[in-house]
């Protein structure tokens, strides 16, 4: 996969055991899969699908991959992703692109995708990484926090300040659960759901106030304000003084 590929759809929570096809040149995928031009990779990766697949599919989306579900009886139950940040594409992804853009299901008949309806905020996610938000180093707006890949060059699960400079960056910290890019507002690192998080810790905040982590994994909640201080503790949840 292209790295910037790989980053990405690790963010959105699939893993290795999970990726059913990137590069191949299977005749049912009729050169979907085989490597973009003058590469040796595919953009194009097919996942498992889930109980729920629409909400894999939606993950997929905000990290910048036009995705499908695919459902029986025309495919084996699947997701189809294309990850639009990808130099370099062959027509036939170009075209699926372009058919996302229009809500579509990227497939021959270019129907309106009813199984996972796309939405706005999709869309416009995969554009900003098509324009080049998703794909390494580039122009970061000075004083915000990207995950490394985001607009900055480094490790997807280090969070950095861009500088002064806007191209460059300095490490905030490594996230342990895995670096969140937000759409319109700072990325952050993941934290674990109902989990209680000092400011700094883990999660943006003041640090002498206890927070709850939301079942997004990235959202918090205060839970009180530490009047002697928040403890950070190593392996169970954080505390007031």
């Amino acid at each position: 996969m292209y790295p910037a590929a790989y980053s990405a759809i690790k963010r959105a929570g699939v893993t290795d055991s999970q990726l059913t096809q990137t590069y191949g040149d299977a005749e049912a995928s009729v050169g979907t899969h085989c490597p973009e031009p003058g590469t040796k990779y595919s953009a194009a990766t097919d996942v498992t699908s889930t109980s729920s697949p629409c909400t894999r599919v939606h993950r997929l989306r905000m990290e910048g991959f036009a995705a499908w579900s695919r459902v029986p009886p025309t495919f084996s139950a699947h997701i189809h992703a294309v990850y639009a940040g990808t130099p370099v594409l062959k027509q036939s992804l170009k075209n699926q692109i372009n058919s996302f853009y229009q809500k579509r299901n990227g497939l021959a008949n270019n129907a309106i995708d009813t199984i996972c309806p796309i939405t706005q905020a999709e869309i416009d996610a995969v554009r900003r990484v098509q324009g080049g938000g998703g794909g390494g180093g580039g122009s970061c707006v000075a004083g915000g926090s990207y995950c490394g890949g985001d607009k900055v060059t480094g490790d997807p699960n280090t969070l950095y300040r861009c500088n002064a400079d806007g191209k460059t960056a300095t490490v905030i910290r490594s996230c342990a659960h895995g670096c969140s890019v937000n759409s319109g507002r700072d990325d952050s690192c993941r934290c674990v759901a109902g989990s209680a998080y000092c400011g700094g810790n883990v999660i943006d905040g003041d640090a002498d106030t206890l927070y709850r982590c939301g079942s997004d994994s990235v959202s918090t909640t205060v839970i009180k304000k530490c009047s002697n201080g928040c403890q950070w503790n190593t392996g169970v949840d954080d505390s007031c003084k």
